[in-house]
């Protein structure tokens, strides 16, 4: 029961990293996704898809074990097929119809995107002078993560993601 040892605990976030490192780290993912979910916790993975960790097959059979655990599934538009091979527009309508209750698409550049049943959310990046990108797509998860938890509106959320991001 790994939920016992963190007491107050209000959402649990998964990154598609630890599930490649190992077969012991993706079952103890699925796992804790498990039994999060049903204790009422959400649960959010950020796909984050690193290639020299594991292949595309490998990837979507991990990332299908732990999907029907997820409410907030965030990725970034590459690895989106991943989850769900279909045009964007349906592969979010899918994931909603799955069980999550957001969808977040990273965008770069170009900002991010938002689902929910009853919202939509598309925020540009912020204009700012890019000194090294590693670790934005991080930051926006932070961001918005951080927004969910205050009880922000999906669309507010993701702009406190996007801004994290740019700084």
């Amino acid at each position: 029961d790994v939920l016992a040892a963190l007491p107050g605990c209000r959402r649990v976030h998964l990154t598609g990293v630890t599930l490649a490192l190992s077969d012991g780290a993706r079952q103890a993912c699925v796992a804790l996704a498990r039994e999060a979910a049903a204790a009422g916790i959400p649960v959010s993975l950020d796909v984050n898809h690193r290639p020299g960790l594991w292949s595309v097959d490998e990837a979507g059979a991990a990332l299908a074990q732990i999907l029907p655990h997820v409410a907030t599934v965030i990725a970034s538009e590459d690895e989106l097929p991943l989850l769900v091979d279909a045009p964007e527009a349906e592969a979010v309508a899918h994931l909603l119809a799955g069980g999550a209750s957001e969808v977040v698409v990273k965008r770069g550049e170009r900002g991010a995107s938002a689902w929910s049943a009853d919202a939509e959310a598309h925020v540009p990046a912020r204009a700012v002078e890019v000194v090294d990108v590693i670790g934005a797509g991080d930051a926006l998860c932070a961001g918005l993560l951080s927004g969910l938890l205050d009880g922000l509106p999906l669309a507010a959320a993701l702009a406190r993601g996007t801004a994290v991001a740019a700084a």
